[in-house]
């Protein structure tokens, strides 16, 4: 995979600050992430966003102990980005805007929410 053609998506915080996706982007606490969020419930390295190629973009939780959710629901394996869908960590939310139009996931993509 070609990650400088990976560029077509991005990251959206709540205040509009956008985080280009550029082949993988890491979200967690340490300062070497692409995404850092300081805060004790988030992992070192919590969950990453790669790109598949130009038009594909998946959500991976790295096994983090307080969990990342995808639209409201705790995420159990990589799943598939869709324009608009909604990345929740620790009281993080990022909006994810990119190419793809995902297809329905069944449910045994997302581990019983208990919130």
């Amino acid at each position: 995979m070609n990650e400088d053609a990976v560029s077509s998506g991005w990251l959206e915080s709540p205040k509009g600050e956008r985080v280009p996706l550029s082949g993988r982007c890491v979200l967690g606490r340490s300062p070497a992430c692409q995404v850092v969020l300081n805060h004790a419930e988030v992992s070192r390295q919590h969950a990453l966003v790669q790109g598949q190629d130009e038009k594909e973009f998946w959500l991976i939780d790295w096994g983090s102990a307080n969990g990342t959710y995808l639209n409201g629901r705790r995420v159990s394996q990589p799943c598939r980005l869709s324009n608009g869908d909604r990345i929740g960590i620790a009281g993080f939310t990022f909006t994810f805007h990119g190419p793809t139009a995902r297809e329905s996931l069944a449910p045994e993509y997302f581990a019983a929410d208990t919130t």
